[in-house]
């Protein structure tokens, strides 16, 4: 092991962690303080769409709606146009390897999303509860900071 800034330490697996205060650096001096293991290298922190899966999921869970939620998944159908008062474009999203979600982007307010099947999306909108895994909906919203939402494609963003 070697520590990195007298903090973290990596062993031969190639996992950073804190070390602990009896430890000692190559140097000999003592290590850091007591922690949590940190990722391998080259695996970056979890981010804000990593943590809307964990949402999205825990919100199918408890059969909650009007959760804010902010993601990336795949999109894995493209389903016609829902022309039944606002005009929205239609896509099942796969979050995650067991749950899929439906994304409704409104095309009377905000840009057509030039998304195909087997691409990636990211999206922020907001979450409301069915069994089928749930749908997101306001992504092309700006009504106030909080609902704000958006949906990103191949580096461009759609309001």
């Amino acid at each position: 092991m070697f520590a990195i800034s007298g903090l973290v330490v990596a062993d031969q697996t190639g996992w950073l962690r804190r070390a602990n205060s009896h430890e000692a650096s190559p140097s000999g001096a003592r290590a850091g303080t007591r922690g949590a293991d940190l990722p391998p290298v080259g695996v970056p922190a979890p981010t804000v769409l990593d943590r809307g899966v964990a949402t999205i999921l825990a919100a199918f869970r408890e059969q909650r709606s009007e959760v804010v939620v902010q993601c990336r998944g795949v999109v894995t159908a493209i389903l016609p146009d829902d022309l039944d008062g606002a005009r929205h474009q239609v896509w099942r999203v796969r979050i995650d390897p067991s749950h899929s979600v439906m994304v409704l982007h409104n095309i009377d307010i905000g840009q057509r999303v030039p998304v195909a099947e087997s691409e990636p999306i990211e999206f922020r909108g907001r979450y409301e509860w069915s069994r089928d895994g749930g749908i997101v909906f306001g992504t092309a919203r700006a009504d106030s900071d909080e609902l704000s939402g958006w949906v990103r494609h191949q580096g461009a963003c759609y309001r």
